[in-house]
């Protein structure tokens, strides 16, 4: 008894022969549970598969997530995918990453981002859609803010929007209302449409002089005309119609029939150019300003640049 007495003091340092209290900070306690990295999440179901970053409790059964969730899953056979921050209250949905929704109907397909409460059955969105659906038939994407008043609307990712109109489609980031029907937006447009005669600073926070409108970037703007055409990414200001620009496009567009590739950071003063993706240019045709990010000068027009190009012409 002397020997084990030693042995158990010496495996516990200053433990006495009642080391009861000793042995409780080694207990384990085992979880049937399959748990990967990073996740901190209560699975009470069965049957599921998670991905690292879940701060959930998963409610139902067979579901399929994806990391970064945050969510609280109520109903069955839905499928989330990471970043997801939201309650789902209806069966049948297909969700993106970074939702934050409530999803009180049917049938609803979600992408990531999602920050809406879904009143209405049978509606698309995608993900970031921070938006209140009051009407039905709508198709929405990620990173909506916004109220749709009106229905047979097509929305893409990042909007943060009224659409007070009908037959609008909108890309992601922005942060507009439009007054008018029949426009085309591309999504993380950062843009005012007005007319001409318009200053812009740097990621487009700017007012615009034509038909009295302040605009703030992220698209938080009243657009007036229609039968604009505008891709995702744009920061840009678009001046005349019949434009088409591609996302990333920090510029303003003075002229008409201009045709801009993604990740053009560049200001377009003559017509008729073609840029691709990755430009950082400034364009000296005639008696403008232009945002951050160009880091070239263009003097001439009718030019054909590259994607990646911090060049001057």
């Amino acid at each position: 008894m002397k020997k084990k007495i030693i042995l158990l003091s010496g495996c516990f340092p200053g433990s006495s022969i009642d080391f009861k209290e000793d042995v409780e900070m080694f207990k384990l306690v085992h979880v049937t549970s399959t748990e990967h990295s990073g996740l901190r999440t209560k699975h009470l179901a069965s049957k599921h598969k998670y991905s690292r970053g879940l701060r959930t409790k998963l409610l139902a059964f067979k579901h399929k997530y994806s990391r970064g969730l945050r969510t609280k899953l109520l109903a069955s056979k839905h499928k989330y995918s990471r970043g997801l921050r939201t309650k789902l209250l209806a069966s049948k949905h297909k969700y993106n990453r970074g939702l934050r929704t409530k999803l009180l109907a049917s049938k609803h397909k979600y992408s990531r981002g999602l920050r809406t409460k879904l009143l209405e059955s049978k509606h698309k969105y995608s993900r970031g859609l921070r938006t209140k659906l009051l009407a039905s038939k709508h198709k929405y994407s990620r990173g909506l803010k916004t109220k749709s008043l009106a229905f047979k609307h097509k929305y893409s990712r990042g909007l943060r929007t009224k659409l007070l109109a009908s037959k609008h489609k909108y890309s992601r980031g922005l942060r507009t209302k439009l007054l008018a029907s029949k426009h085309k937006y591309s999504r993380g447009l950062r843009t005012k449409l007005l007319a001409s005669k318009d200053k812009y600073s740097r990621g487009l926070r700017t007012k615009h002089i034509a038909l009295k409108h302040k605009y703030s970037r992220g698209l938080r703007t009243k657009h007036l005309a229609l039968k604009h055409k505008y891709s995702r990414g744009l920061r840009t200001k678009l001046l005349a119609s019949k434009h088409k620009y591609s996302r990333g496009l920090t510029t303003k567009l003075l002229a008409s029939k201009h045709k801009y590739s993604r990740g053009l950071k560049t200001k377009s003063l003559a017509f008729k150019h073609k840029y691709s993706r990755g430009l950082r240019t400034k364009l000296l045709a005639s008696k403008h300003k232009y945002s951050r990010g160009l880091k070239t000068k263009s003097l001439a027009f009718k030019h054909k640049y590259s994607r990646g190009l911090r060049t001057k012409l």
